[in-house]
């Protein structure tokens, strides 16, 4: 015990990093009003980083909005999704109100130019970009800043959605008041005239995104024109109600059309809306099992074992059958035997493309649970 308190008190309040870490200079990407990004590169590691510097054009005052670029490193840090750029790290001198942001390279181009090559693929992009959208919402975030610059693709066809600089943390009503005036490239919705700013503010400035895309590039194979219909209304009460909403008539026109019958549709979620109902948050360095037919068997295992139970005895037990890693998880919330069972046999009749469509989509439920730093006690004292 003496020993354990005199290390506690040999611990400093301030832990200080002394090490200094650099980066190579590769080429300058672009520059704004309140800043610049230059792409650099960490010969460690032999990878390649955005790094985005504080520094205001002369006649602008540095203070005056250092508050703004520093809370878009707090939204940035605690976004996880396939369609949100990440945060590697951040240097803040407050001294100086200046700052910098390490972030992923995305090696591609804005959605305007890479749609205008490739339209084929306009669905899949919108698809994408609702999926991106739909986590932000679920997280609370408005993004605020919605133009075909900020959300990029990448050579791969993947969607990022970049620059959080006008960002916001939505927690009640008053949080959605307009409270910023851009330059908007498109009408104005009735939002505006209510000095309201929302997520379907949000929803019509995507609308009109995809609107314009469609009209200049005359792209005629696009699917969703009912529902981009009704995203692009000025009015608010006549769209949809989130981009949640959107996202579950994407999954079930695409899946129900096409693969799953409405049994399958159902077993599937009252499975999945049970697997996320118990996790409470994952942790950023917990990985998903890819491999459906391992993850198969684990749950077969775990059904062999608990079959005569009415309920699952351990949360966890299940979890990690689809997790690898670290989350917090809550046993007040059950998880049926029953939807187990009825799931294996959802997996036991599909082929080897329905499963892995099936469990693309465990991923992206899991996707939208709050991801949180997990905390190392040996580094760096």
């Amino acid at each position: 015990m003496a020993r354990l308190q005199n290390m506690n008190n040999a611990i400093p309040e301030i832990i200080k990093f002394t090490r200094k870490k650099d980066y190579k200079f590769i080429q300058p990407l672009g520059s704004g009003a309140l800043g610049y990004t230059i792409l650099v590169e960490d010969e460690t590691i032999n990878e390649q980083f955005v790094c985005k510097k504080y520094s205001p054009i002369e006649g602008v005052q540095p203070e005056k909005y250092y508050k703004n670029f520093v809370d878009e490193i707090k939204l940035m840090h605690k976004l996880f999704h396939n369609n949100i750029v990440r945060i590697y790290n951040y240097y803040l001198f407050e001294e100086y109100h200046t700052g910098y942001i390490l972030m992923e390279y995305i090696d591609g181009s804005n959605i305007e130019e890479y749609l205008k090559l490739y339209p084929e693929n306009i669905n899949n992009i919108f698809e994408q970009i609702i999926n991106g959208f739909a986590y932000l919402e679920s997280q609370n975030i408005l993004h605020r800043d919605i133009r075909s610059g900020n959300i990029l693709v990448d050579k791969n066809g993947f969607v990022k959605i970049i620059d959080f600089g006008f960002g916001k943390k939505a927690l009640n009503t008053v949080d959605f008041n307009k409270s910023i005036s851009l330059a908007w490239w498109c009408e104005l919705p009735l939002d505006f005239q209510y000095e309201v700013y929302d997520f379907k503010t949000e929803l019509y400035f995507i609308g009109k995104l995809f609107e314009k895309i469609i009209t200049e590039n005359e792209i005629e194979n696009f699917e969703y024109n009912d529902i981009l219909s009704k995203m692009c209304n000025i009015n608010p009460h006549i769209r949809p109600q989130s981009f949640e909403y959107i996202e579950r008539i994407l999954q079930d026109n695409t899946v129900n059309e096409d693969l799953f019958n409405y049994d399958e549709l159902q077993t599937y979620r009252a499975f999945s809306d049970n697997l996320a109902n118990i996790i409470g948050a994952i942790y950023s360095s917990a990985k998903y099992w890819n491999d459906i037919e391992i993850v198969q068997k684990n749950l077969s295992d775990l059904y062999k074992k608990i079959m005569l139970e009415v309920t699952v005895p351990k949360n966890t037990f299940i979890i990690q059958c689809f997790l690898n890693g670290s989350y917090k998880y809550s046993n007040r919330k059950t998880f049926e035997t029953s939807k187990l069972k009825n799931f294996l046999n959802l997996l036991k009749s599909c082929s080897k493309d329905k499963k892995n469509i099936i469990l693309s989509n465990i991923h992206s439920r899991l996707d939208s649970i709050e991801r949180i730093d997990e905390f190392n006690d040996e580094i760096p004292f």
